[in-house]
């Protein structure tokens, strides 16, 4: 149990330093969102990493940002 929570905490850490990194003024959210997706794509050479936003109310998902290396048919403003 103690090695899960310690690898948690240190992928968490690293969320944090990546993140903090990011210092760029952003004139829009979407490109703030784009270089966090970016960021996390690069810090944990995840292929691919997706922010969406949710529409309860019409029970959908956008995408709001999106960093692949893989084909695919998701693309940001994607919704479903």
């Amino acid at each position: 149990m103690a090695s899960v929570q310690a690898s948690t905490d240190a992928r968490l850490s690293a969320v944090q330093q990546a993140l903090a990194s990011i210092r760029a003024p952003f004139d829009r959210p979407e490109e703030l969102l784009q270089a966090v997706v970016e960021t996390l794509t690069r810090v944990f050479g995840w292929p691919f990493v997706a922010l969406v936003t949710i529409d309860r109310e019409r029970a959908r998902f956008r995408c709001a940002a999106l960093a692949t290396r893989l084909p695919s048919s998701i693309y940001v403003g994607y919704s479903r």
